[in-house]
């Protein structure tokens, strides 16, 4: 239910995002009138007493069962999967756009190297090419194309990887009468860029200030604090982290033409005949398609021919980072000027990959069946007002398993909560994996799937996650998905016990919180106590965290 301002209707007694303490003014409390204010209000009463009511098992009974995922069609397309002379993923389907990804291999670049990845990705595509001015080239680029962007791995927000970290991608998208710009686009980047010392002065200072601007939030704070916490200093996870990147651009500033050394260097990497890469190329038809990739072919320094990526793509060997060996707990309390509530997260490394097919998806549906809305958990944490939100969470890339709480008012008692609902699980008793909330779960994966495929763009990155996981055809990939729904009651516990278990494990954890700065040493005390005494190290701010894990990464990859 919802009432605008001015009907003046204040509800004192809900608690959280539910709260509606709305002033009553004169002029809308002489518009009801007394009796059309307690009308009013009668509604919000009935409207709370009737949220209180839980469905009976009959009820509940009339609900439209499982959806399979064979029943929702997904946009038609066919996929082609050559390797000459570049690995060359195609994908036919009905676009009026031409869509091209270009993925390079970067595992085997120098860390020391690899620390200027970020700015790289930055500046490759807003710099001088061909003796054209950075600015010009924007305007071009603009006309040309309908989109273009750069990334170090999949999907990852500000300075973070992603999945698949070690590929930097690079995606250009066109009208189909546009593809002969597309590859001169393509011969531009790989061949004719250079970096202009205005811009890559520019750029560094901007990131700085985009770092201070960040790490002002609560959650980003501790998605870094958690990458630093868990994985060597020398990974390329950390490598492009603020705790990595702040100080580092700081002394790029100070020698500018040694900056732009390296980063021709970088560059060197994508036209390498040594680099491992691969083509993604949809839309048009197939002849417009061959175009493109004879054109990239030609671009590319001789030899033409490149080592492939995808179908070399060895599970668990560039992807997955271990987590780091470290003497110390990897416990972490951390405070952030501005933040009113705490952020949570616990986290541990399991090994399982698609490869392992139906443990792949019993893991993936027991995570979304304790996570699912009006869920034991959800109930348990947000229902006693105790956080905002929390969820378990299967992390594929990664191989982890995590807990996270979001906007969290009583650390103590939220992780005890979860926790007893986790160790509730295996009980007969335990709703999380009864047969009506399973078959909710099988939905929502259901529906996550199709969604990631539900335009022409969505299908091109399904596509290459796809190709990551080893299937090159819509048949593989689509027999793969129907394993979801052979999961059985026994497949849920067996993971259950192998894997989401060990978050009750403290020894197994990466574990942090971040807080209001008042708060950090309360909170490390919470979260020690409700994790068996784990340790936790007390950061009161950020300013100590910077120089202490610049000194560590630097020293690493010296």
């Amino acid at each position: 239910f919802f009432f605008q301002a001015e009907d003046g209707i204040r509800d004192t007694s809900v608690t959280g995002v539910q709260t509606c303490a709305l002033p009553i003014s004169r002029a809308n409390a002489k518009r009801y009138g007394p009796a059309g204010l307690a009308r009013l209000q009668k509604i919000v009463e009935d409207a709370k007493e009737a949220n209180q009511i839980n469905l009976s098992i009959e009820e509940k009974a009339t609900f439209p069962t499982e959806v399979h995922i064979s029943d929702v069609k997904d946009i038609p397309r066919k996929i082609t999967h050559t390797m000459q002379p570049i690995e060359t993923i195609e994908v036919d389907m009905n676009c009026s756009f031409l869509d091209l990804r270009l993925y390079f291999d970067y595992s085997r670049t120098p860390p020391a190297l690899l620390r200027y990845l970020y700015l790289f990705h930055e500046l490759l595509l807003e710099t001088d090419m061909d003796g054209v001015d950075y600015r010009r080239v924007v305007q071009k680029m603009d006309e040309d194309l309908v989109s273009s962007s750069c990334g170090i791995g999949k999907y990852g927000k500000f300075m973070m990887t992603g999945t698949q970290p070690t590929c930097f991608s690079v995606l250009l998208c066109a009208e189909v009468e546009k593809a002969g710009k597309l590859v001169h686009w393509l011969d531009n980047i790989i061949n004719k860029v250079t970096f202009n010392e205005e811009k890559v002065r520019t750029t560094c200072k901007t990131l700085v200030a985009d770092i201070t601007e960040h790490m002002r939030d609560g959650q980003t704070v501790l998605d870094h604090c958690v990458t630093f916490a868990a994985y060597q200093p020398d990974s390329i996870n950390v490598l492009v982290t603020p705790f990595s990147q702040r100080s580092f651009l700081r002394r790029a500033l100070k020698d500018i033409p040694a900056t732009i050394e390296k980063l021709e260097q970088l560059r060197k990497v994508l036209a390498s005949p040594d680099t491992r890469m691969s083509l993604f190329v949809g839309g048009g038809t197939h002849e417009i398609r061959k175009s493109v990739i004879t054109g990239l072919s030609q671009a590319l320094p001789s030899p033409a021919t490149r080592p492939p990526l995808y179908s070399d793509y060895k599970w668990g060997l560039g992807c997955r980072d271990k987590f780091a060996k470290r003497d110390k707990s990897r416990g972490f309390a951390v405070g952030v000027g501005g933040v009113d509530t705490a952020y949570i997260h616990l986290s541990t490394q399991v090994d399982v990959a698609p490869k392992d097919k139906k443990e792949y998806w019993a893991l993936y549906l027991l995570c979304e069946c304790i996570s699912i809305g009006e869920g034991e958990l959800q109930l348990e944490i947000r229902g006693r007002g105790l956080a905002y939100g929390a969820g378990v969470y299967f992390h594929t890339f990664e191989g982890t398993v995590s807990l996270d709480i979001w906007e969290c008012t009583n650390i103590k008692g939220c992780i005890q909560g979860a926790l007893e609902i986790l160790r509730q699980i295996p009980n007969e008793d335990c709703d999380t994996l009864s047969e009506f909330n399973v078959k909710n779960a099988i939905g929502s994966v259901v529906c996550g799937l199709k969604s990631k495929r539900s335009t022409p763009s969505d299908i091109m990155g399904s596509t290459s996650t796809a190709a990551a996981k080893g299937f090159f055809n819509v048949e593989d990939e689509e027999e793969f998905e129907a394993l979801l729904h052979t999961i059985t009651h026994e497949d849920l516990l067996d993971v259950y016990e192998k894997h989401v278990q060990r978050l009750l494990q403290k020894e197994e954890l990466v574990a942090g919180v971040v807080c209001d700065p008042k708060s950090v040493e309360s909170a490390a005390k919470a979260m020690s106590q409700a994790l068996q005494n784990m340790p936790f190290t007390v950061h009161k701010n950020l300013k100590t965290v910077y120089p202490q894990a610049d000194e560590l990464i630097s020293i690493t990859v010296a």
